[in-house]
């Protein structure tokens, strides 16, 4: 297991090829739908990988691993650049920009490039500037999303980027909002609201009692038991 996996990665770094990505999706095509092993397996090679002499791989390993296009190569890039976090500069802000503005992601990978590594990269203010702005008025919902998930710490301390998550909101509700049918752009929406409610619940109680007639229901949602993160 640990080899063929280790295989797959060290080819997909070296060559960010689409071919060697549509053979890996046929070669490792199982129910458990990471490269063909258990979950909790996949992280230990990556937890290996990320403690060997050489330390984590660098940007250009985990920008060749993201550019292959394999979803498990691009949450395996996530995963070590969170483990590279102590050597994060301008070039990690500038590696982690580019994943955010990916058109041709899944939710789970816009939200954990937002969440594990933009969110905080901007907590000690290393992101390039406007670039969370640039998000918020993306016209694809995964760079907006990416984004958005970014601002999830914030939110959680105290509601400290309550108006960036005001400009994402108008993506979903008010006059022009372009995402308002879509799914994944609502779920990453509630997703931000949860976590708002747990730092600034008077921010959150007000901005659903101001557009309740878009989104009936959703502070009794939130307020009741269902409350709670969202996927897809």
């Amino acid at each position: 297991m640990s080899a063929g996996a280790r295989e797959l990665l060290a080819d997909l770094a070296a060559a960010g090829s689409h071919e060697l990505a549509r053979k890996a999706r046929m070669r490792f095509r199982t129910s458990e739908k990471v490269l063909g092993v258990p979950p909790h397996a996949f992280k230990a090679l990556l937890a290996s990988w990320g403690r060997g002499p050489g330390g984590p791989p660098g940007t250009g390993v985990l920008e060749a691993l993201f550019s292959s296009g394999v979803f498990e190569a691009r949450l395996a890039a996530v995963e070590l650049a969170k483990r590279a976090r102590r050597d994060w500069d301008v070039s990690w802000a500038e590696l982690f920009a580019s994943w955010a503005r990916a058109e041709d992601v899944s939710w789970r990978v816009a939200d954990a490039v937002g969440s594990d590594l933009l969110g905080p990269m901007q907590a000690k203010g290393g992101l390039p500037p406007g670039l969370l702005e640039s998000l918020a008025e993306s016209a694809c919902v995964w760079p907006w999303r990416a984004g958005l998930a970014a601002l999830r710490p914030g939110l959680e301390a105290g509601g400290r980027d309550w108006p960036l998550f005001e400009a994402f909101a108008r993506a979903c509700v008010g006059e022009g909002a372009r995402f308002s049918r879509e799914r994944a752009a609502f779920n990453g929406f509630r997703s931000a609201l949860v976590r708002a409610r747990r730092g600034c619940p008077a921010k959150v109680r007000d901005f659903l009692l101001r557009h309740e007639p878009e989104l009936p229901g959703l502070l009794e949602a939130l307020e009741g038991d269902g409350a709670g993160d969202q996927g897809g």
